[in-house]
């Protein structure tokens, strides 16, 4: 028995694990921000909020992000990222649903592959929210190391 909750722990605590940040591009509600990412490997976006949304159950607030990364000057790529992908792992600080307002602070993986492409990265972030999103305090975006 006990060996099967050791393997329990563990399975649990690897589908939640996030690589060490890159860098952040911080965002404190819709907007557009400049940031610097030191790519060494390869990265995945995540999203860190702290939002109230109407919705269901499980339901996520809906943001989006258009991201534009540079190197040396010039363009090596675009993103288009969304919370709204059903696919992506939420790790939340606090969440509470009352009568379907949620009110959260969570970092979220979104399904957007970020290139491979090493080295310091310009990225240009504008964020926007959905229609379920009734206030944001926080949306900004962290690149983490996979």
């Amino acid at each position: 028995m006990k060996s099967r909750f050791g393997l329990l722990l563990v399975v649990l605590g690897t589908g939640a694990c996030r690589g060490k940040v890159a860098g952040t591009a911080p965002l404190m509600g819709p907007g557009t921000v400049t940031a610097h990412v030191v790519a060494t490997g390869p990265l995945q976006v995540w999203a860190d909020t702290d939002v109230r949304w109407v919705g269901p159950k499980n339901s996520k607030p809906e943001l989006e992000y258009d991201v534009e990364l540079k190197q040396n000057g010039k363009d090596v790529g675009r993103l288009q990222c969304s919370t709204s992908d059903r696919s992506g792992t939420s790790i939340c600080g606090g969440h509470t649903n009352i009568m379907g307002e949620h009110s959260a602070d969570c970092e979220i993986s979104l399904n957007c592959p970020f290139p491979s492409i090493s080295g310091d990265i310009e990225v240009k972030v504008t964020g926007r929210t959905g229609a379920n999103v009734k206030s944001v305090k926080k949306m900004s975006l962290n690149f983490r190391s996979q």
